[in-house]
């Protein structure tokens, strides 16, 4: 295998995701500076990256190191959608630019806590938040980063976490077309969100889906099966409680 030839496929298929470097690094929890190297051909991933990276970039590991060539369009993973409470009522009495900062400050630290747990931030909208997890224990690590994102955010935060599949690549007009998720888990996890503000103390919920991929220190409510518009079939979900004190 010749490392230029590896690192070109690694650099294809990261742009044809519409990933930067440093998104395939911030996921891979490696630097920058190694994801450049790899696609120079300088050196190669290590192997227990392998797996990981061919999952990020909807592969295979045979196809990435040349053996085949499979196109994938869905990767399982996690997806946490966040907001604001009253985030409207707050634009109403603040001008434009102050409200730029405020929303600027609450996408700095959500962004740093799930970057942290190698989460991919996917995008802003007015007060929305998406981002998704594929790499490690995606389930657990989600669900942390909603836990730290409360900690440190502001307490209206409200955030709903789903488990699935999902396509994962450009979307729109291909002149201005940006990585993105769709699919039905997607919209699973905004329905949760918008539910977890309304129904919760803690403004937290996940699916039962994601809740099973997390370990007994992380403090869940009981499950309850919701109405999700749109969806013929109710869906398992629990309140994500922050730790005592």
């Amino acid at each position: 295998m010749e490392l230029a030839e590896l690192g070109g496929r690694i650099r294809t298929l990261r742009e044809h995701k519409g990933f930067t470097q440093q998104h395939l690094a911030s996921t891979l929890n490696v630097t920058a500076q190694a994801v450049s190297k790899w696609e120079r051909g300088d050196n190669a991933p290590d192997l227990f990256l392998m797996p990981e990276l061919a999952a990020i970039l909807n592969t295979s590991i045979d196809a990435l190191m040349g053996y085949e060539r499979r196109a994938i369009r869905s990767v399982e993973g996690t997806l946490l959608f966040a907001g604001l409470s009253g985030y409207t009522a707050k634009g109403e009495k603040m001008d434009a630019e102050d409200l730029a900062v405020y929303l600027n400050g609450y996408f700095y630290l959500i962004t740093e806590c799930v970057v942290h747990r190698s989460g991919l931030p996917i995008k802003y909208i007015g007060d929305a938040f998406l981002a998704i997890f594929i790499a490690g224990n995606h389930r657990e690590n989600a669900v942390r980063a909603a836990l730290a994102a409360r900690s440190v955010c502001a307490a209206s935060l409200v955030v709903g976490i789903n488990t699935g599949y999902f396509y994962m690549g450009p979307i729109g007009h291909p002149d201005f077309a940006r990585l993105d998720v769709i699919g039905d888990s997607v919209n699973v996890a905004s329905r949760i969100e918008t539910w977890a503000g309304q129904h919760t103390d803690s403004h937290m919920a996940a699916s039962a889906e994601t809740i099973s991929g997390c370990p007994a220190d992380i403090l869940r409510g009981e499950p309850q099966e919701i109405d999700v518009k749109g969806k013929a079939v109710r869906v398992s979900v629990r309140e994500i409680l922050p730790e005592p004190g």
